[in-house]
């Protein structure tokens, strides 16, 4: 093949990757028997293209190529087979993940096709691993490796898979499909080093099509800030490079779209100053003067940094409201986050609490969704985070957190009494750096007799012990306080029938 021909069949093969679109954008694909260590992804292609549209043939083309020598402890042949059909039909489900088969044509998709169509196995597994990271969210688990690299928190199956878990990734129990995942970028050399997981950061940003560094910056940014960026993104893209948009221009867009996200009289300290110390953005000299009523007044114009990133990219990374900060905090080890705790300064104090707060909510397989109120903005005294369970069905909590030298009184738990009620919440969650008075303790356990709700009180030396210990202490302290819930309940219903 000539190399005119080749760069065509690429080009054919990127529109045919473009096209395919992920119906689960925290999720990843299913590997089953799918893996480079299975099967031989030309190989499998080539056998579904020439059995294309009848399911059964392709099936038993890959259960003689891959699985006559499996489930051979069956001696019934009929049985052996049926198991090895399986495992044959699992590799289809998982392709059908991988958006490379078809079930319902038994055929390739148009992505499979064109992929099959390369002659260069390189060049193939380069565009499978550009297929992953663009559009299986394959980024976020390069970017989860990384996190643990960062914390010196050795890559495992299980570390990887509670690190996905905590950014927010919906995964089946005891899975491998990050493995699998992993294991196919390793043959683009994205990951090296098998058992170290090292990333090759070069190879990452060739076929990722943004650096590590931008995409990992880029989560670091507040909900505000991401906003921003991406609605200047979209609005430069009809105009040249240097052209000039109006701030204001630029604000109203956002709040259009998104409500009243921004303070008038904070864009300046909120957005406009950290990202142009950032290199995402340049501001007027009447941008960088603009406070209080002129806020909004000056120019702005994108940077290469922003304007580099692809607009497939740029549409893929979203927008997240947990401040970008706080995810920064996240890969600090959770002792030294207790000790900022301690800080005189009220700012690193504020950050800590809501950063220790985000792990007790995901060390309970809760996900975290809003801050209340940032405790930042209130000198570190204290945080509010409401968080969703889904687990046999769904809750909504509540969580305050108190950083704090004296007990919690009463009305710091009749407040969120009031908006538990408020917000249609089922679980109230105190935590606190000292201790509870009596009166919040007989209140507590009023509420989970008399009423729908359950109230968890977690003072210093719980706190101390799950710092110390891991989620392992939090979870046996909220079983074990689950077990007297479920007496006090129970004479609910005693006393109803009664």
């Amino acid at each position: 093949m000539s190399n005119s021909d080749q760069q065509l069949d690429l080009l054919s093969v990127r529109e045919a990757r473009a096209s395919y679109t992920p119906e689960e954008p925290l999720k990843l694909p299913a590997g089953h028997e799918f893996s480079p260590g299975q099967v031989d992804l030309t190989e499998v292609l080539s056998l579904i293209e020439k059995s294309k549209g009848v399911s059964s043939e392709i099936k038993e083309s890959i259960r003689e190529k891959y699985f006559s020598q499996s489930a051979l402890r069956y001696s019934d042949k009929d049985l052996r087979e049926e198991q090895q059909t399986k495992r044959a039909g699992n590799v289809l489900i998982a392709m059908g993940c991988y958006g490379l088969y078809d079930s319902d044509t038994a055929d390739l998709t148009l992505f499979g096709k064109e992929l099959l169509k390369i002659q260069d196995e390189n060049e193939r597994f380069n565009e499978l691993s550009i297929h992953i990271l663009r559009n299986l969210n394959g980024r976020d688990l390069i970017l989860a490796i990384r996190n643990l690299h960062e914390r010196k928190i050795k890559v495992t199956k299980e570390s990887l898979h509670v690190e996905l878990e905590r950014v927010g990734f919906e995964l089946p129990r005891a899975t491998t499909h990050h493995l699998t995942m992993i294991n196919w970028l390793r043959k683009s050399s994205v990951v090296v080093d098998g058992y170290k997981y090292r990333i090759d950061d070069e190879r990452f940003e060739e076929l990722a099509g943004i650096s590590n560094a931008v995409l990992s910056e880029w989560r670091s940014l507040t909900f505000g800030q991401q906003v921003f960026l991406k609605t200047l993104y979209d609005a430069s893209n009809a105009y040249p490079e240097d052209h000039l948009f109006s701030s204001k221009d630029i604000i109203d867009r956002c709040e259009y779209r998104h409500g009243k996200i921004f303070k008038d009289d904070s864009l300046r300290k909120d957005i406009f100053k950290p990202l142009e110390e950032k290199d995402w953005v340049e501001f007027d000299a009447k941008t960088k003067g603009g406070e209080g009523r002129g806020g909004k007044s000056g120019n702005v114009k994108s940077t290469e940094k922003l304007r580099k990133i692809d607009q497939d990219i740029i549409d893929d990374l979203g927008v997240d409201e947990i401040p970008g900060e706080i995810k920064d905090l996240l890969n600090q080890p959770t002792n030294n986050i207790y000790q900022d705790l301690s800080s005189q300064d009220t700012y690193t104090k504020g950050l800590a609490l809501e950063a220790l707060t985000i792990k007790l909510v995901t060390d309970l397989t809760l996900q975290p969704f809003r801050f209340r109120e940032r405790s930042s903005k209130t000198g570190g005294a204290e945080v509010d985070l409401i968080a969703d369970g889904i687990h046999l069905h769904y809750s909504r909590w509540l969580f305050q957190c108190k950083n704090i030298k004296t007990a919690v009184s009463l009305s710091a738990l009749a407040k969120e009494v009031g908006m538990a009620t408020l917000l249609k919440a089922h679980v109230i969650v105190l935590v606190t750096t000292s201790r509870f008075t009596q009166s919040v303790l007989e209140y507590a356990k009023e509420l989970s007799i008399n009423t729908p709700f359950q109230t968890i009180l977690i003072d210093g030396d719980i706190l101390k012990e799950y710092v110390e210990n891991g989620s392992a202490a939090l979870l046996k302290y909220f079983h074990q306080n689950a077990k007297e819930t479920l007496k006090e309940k129970r004479e609910q219903i005693i006393e109803s029938a009664a």
